[in-house]
């Protein structure tokens, strides 16, 4: 019977490569409007904004697909726990100094400004990327095959685990884009919007 670290482990893999994958592939998709986003994200040099906006979603991809077969997930979750906390500090400071960025952590899919939650989510991201990193046994991972670790976890389990993760995610994006649709189109002029001419 699988022991609760190696669920959680497991678990936490799967949520964290999906929510990278989300991300990573959404601003490869925009590139530009990722790009705009940084522009705007101080204190990043504007002339850092296209190399980041290139570069950053390829690195998001990269962990999402390590973590997913499970290589170097120490080295991989490590990384992007320095990277989620780096991405909190610097969104503190923007919200501390009353900028009004848009989000852009989604592509397309996230317009919605950054707030306080935001850094809360790269939070709890953080703190999960980080037990993994602590955390040397996982399960079902390419790394076993290198090492002479066994695990309990069997292929049901993580599928139940697969499952639980990606419902997860499912159910943030598709709360996210209940709430976008309850706003008011901001691209629409205010007098079309109110039926004025």
């Amino acid at each position: 019977m699988p022991d609760a670290g190696e669920n959680a482990a497991l678990f936490l893999r799967f949520l964290l490569a999906f929510v990278f994958l989300l991300a990573g592939a959404a601003k490869t998709a925009a590139p530009e409007q990722f790009e705009k986003v940084l522009r705007e994200f101080h204190p990043v040099p504007k002339r850092y904004a296209r190399p980041l906006s290139l570069w950053f979603p390829r690195f998001e991809l990269l962990g999402a697909f390590l973590l997913l077969v499970g290589l170097g997930i120490q080295m991989i979750a490590s990384a992007l726990a320095l990277l989620l906390v780096a991405l909190s500090v610097l969104i503190s400071i923007n919200l501390v100094a009353g900028r009004q960025i848009e989000c852009g952590c989604f592509g397309a899919a996230s317009s919605r400004r950054m707030t306080w939650l935001s850094v809360l989510r790269n939070a709890a991201l953080a703190l999960g990327s980080a037990w993994l990193a602590l955390h040397p046994q996982h399960p079902l991972t390419l790394d076993s095959l290198f090492s002479d670790t066994s695990s309990s976890i069997t292929h049901v389990d993580a599928f139940f685990q697969l499952t639980a993760a990606v419902s997860v995610v499912a159910s943030f994006l598709i709360a996210s884009a209940l709430g976008e649709a309850t706003k008011p189109a901001q691209s629409i002029p205010r007098f079309v919007r109110e039926g004025r001419e």
